[in-house]
């Protein structure tokens, strides 16, 4: 089965009401809105007993706004850095083991890798970009004289689907981003 709507998991503890039953399709709308630790957590359960069914977790989202869904563009490192070492085009996938610090590893090809002397089964991922003249139907409807109103840089972020602009840091947090980069 999938993960019924409504049950969106709004804050850590909400994901716990899904533990245990397997979900052969997992989607996220508005990913950026998730903490990343909701994200991988649900993941758990994408699975099946059925053999040969298909498990997926698909995940939309605008660009992010925050410096807490920053996660999302590491995340998309080969679809948006240049000097990624895994660069990949629109649609391509992408494969990934977890290391023993908990942090993503790219891997040339899917299957077994020996990750840090532990055989370590890949993932796939990809990413496909869009932008709002890429929906037909908004097209027709007049939505891009809404998105053309907006100031900058929630403009290009919601117009053109740029990842780079506009991130801003949280009122309270207490170190700024800049400072850390």
């Amino acid at each position: 089965g999938s993960v019924p709507h409504p049950g969106t998991p709004q804050e850590e503890g909400d994901e716990a009401k899904y533990q245990g039953n397997p979900y052969d399709l997992i989607g996220f709308d508005e990913v950026t809105q998730f903490p990343e630790y909701i994200f991988n957590f649900l993941q758990t359960w994408n699975r099946t007993d059925k053999p040969g069914q298909q498990c997926r977790v698909i995940a939309t989202f605008n660009p992010p706004r925050s410096a807490e869904a920053q996660w999302v563009l590491k995340y998309l490192e080969p679809w948006l850095e240049p000097q990624s070492d895994y660069k990949a085009k629109p649609g391509e996938l992408r494969h990934f083991v977890i290391n023993e610090a908990g942090e993503r590893q790219w891997v040339d090809h899917a299957g077994t890798h020996k990750i840090e002397g532990k055989d370590r089964i890949s993932r796939s991922i990809t990413f496909i970009p869009a932008k709002a003249t890429d929906n037909p139907i908004y097209m027709k409807t007049g939505y891009m004289a809404t998105l053309d109103s907006l100031p900058e840089p929630l403009r290009s972020q919601m117009r053109d689907g740029d990842m780079k602009v506009g991130l801003v840091d949280d009122l309270w947090q207490a170190i700024p981003s800049a400072w850390v980069k």
